[in-house]
């Protein structure tokens, strides 16, 4: 059974992938966005209270005979129950995010993702995981701005438009989209300026050869931060980081702070960040930018401060050290500094390459899936490694499966049976 996923149609891809193998799917739509974007004729509308949402899941799985959930994001509030719930009815929950690693990566764990990750945190956990060496992959093409945004204005749009046909949705972000196409107009009106001032404060920035910290900026409704740090707010988040640079870090050092890519311009950030700075003393030693090359900038950096950016991740690859705020996969001793953001100014500590080669490799074995959600041949890619991880996984409730398929494991569709194309014989409803 399906739930609200990424932007698009990876959703429907994936369910056409589990019925060509004889897999029966079915999906619940709480919102107008959530209609649109699914295809298929499988799904039923829920228009209730979000109070009314654990009885009508807990009813549809026993009517359906559910054995799995899937879902994008196990934050949302209705995954959130859809969660509680599966774990009373001994049913799997696979629950996809965007890749830890990036790009060409997305993320697919059996139980939670994030801070709810079973990955193991620690470094004998790590070192104790399987690694296997990953093959080498060809960079899939990237996709076209509107490929990649088009899907999120067509969910946003259709949750305002036709709210009347979801009264009650309860959304998972705050800020009204109208709200947010504003501000994303604001953006791309000043784009050109804002990036060439980024580039210019980065080509001042590093010639000047003066030391400095990066700190990367997230999204204000990032669940990372609000679920998983002991954060609130950016806002919050930034007093924390400006706060101990000003008391604790070099006075020749600066602190260049990186705004998101896909940050919705709703908060003038920009002045946000500089009147922390005032306050705190250190107008002249922080830098806004809303643009930069990454790469360039983690190899020339002393080091990165986030709550728990996938761009640590990147960071650890250029053996950049990285001091983490909130929970992540990648904060393990050996991997990131683990004394404190106030000691990290003065003394940070260099991750060990040959335990971040291993934990790459065994993150990958463990939830990784190479591939998009979105456009072209990775999302296809995406779909059928995805099909192929929820197949191969053992039910939570063996008996619970065999009663939602009572002729047993040989199941065929389309493609012959599961045998045919290398997957283990399985059936699942």
């Amino acid at each position: 059974m399906f739930l609200q996923g990424p932007g698009g149609s990876f959703f429907n891809d994936l369910s056409r992938e589990l019925e060509t193998t004889g897999i029966r799917t079915s999906r619940i739509n709480v919102c107008a966005g959530d209609w649109m974007l699914w295809r298929r004729n499988n799904a039923r509308n829920f228009r209730g209270r979000f109070g009314d949402w654990t009885q009508f899941l807990t009813q549809y799985i026993g009517d359906e005979r559910v054995t799995d959930i899937i879902l994008f994001s196990d934050s949302r509030p209705y995954h959130r129950v859809a969660k509680q719930v599966a774990e009373r009815q001994g049913i799997n929950l696979f629950a996809f995010e965007n890749g830890y690693l990036r790009p060409d990566w997305i993320t697919l764990e059996l139980g939670g993702v994030n801070g709810n990750s079973r990955f193991p945190r620690t470094r004998a956990g790590v070192e104790a995981a399987p690694g296997p060496q990953v093959p080498s992959y060809e960079p899939m093409k990237r996709p076209t701005r509107l490929g990649l945004y088009s899907h999120d204005v067509v969910f946003h749009f259709a949750n305002t438009l036709l709210a009347p046909l979801f009264p009650r949705y309860k959304r998972h972000r705050q800020t009204l989209p109208v709200i947010e196409l504003v501000g994303w107009a604001k953006k791309w009106l000043t784009w050109p300026a804002k990036k060439r001032q980024s580039l210019r404060i980065i080509n001042e920035l590093l010639a000047s050869e003066k030391p400095f910290f990066l700190y990367a900026l997230q999204l204000e409704h990032d669940f990372q931060l609000i679920e998983h740090s002991p954060f609130s707010s950016i806002r919050q988040a930034t007093q924390r980081v400006v706060a101990s640079f000003a008391e604790k870090a070099p006075e020749e050092s600066v602190l260049l702070v990186k705004n998101h890519p896909l940050d919705n311009e709703v908060i003038n950030r920009k002045r946000e960040v500089m009147d922390i700075a005032k306050q705190h003393g250190v107008a002249d030693r922080v830098f806004f930018v809303d643009i930069g090359p990454n790469p360039e900038l983690l190899d020339n950096s002393a080091g990165m401060v986030t709550v728990n950016s996938t761009m640590g991740t990147s960071a650890l690859l250029h053996g950049l050290p990285v001091c983490v705020l909130g929970k992540s996969v990648y904060d393990v001793d050996g991997l990131t500094h683990q004394l404190g953001l106030d000691t990290f100014w003065q003394h940070p500590t260099k991750p060990d390459q040959a335990l971040y080669h291993h934990f790459r490799n065994a993150l990958i074995a463990a939830c990784q899936l190479h591939g998009r959600f979105v456009t072209g041949s990775g999302k296809k890619v995406a779909a059928v490694s995805s099909a192929e991880v929820i197949l191969k996984t053992p039910y939570a409730n063996p008996t619970s499966a065999q009663q939602a398929n009572p002729a047993g494991s040989n199941v065929t569709g389309e493609n012959g049976s599961l045998n045919d194309i290398g997957l283990d014989q399985k059936s699942r409803a």
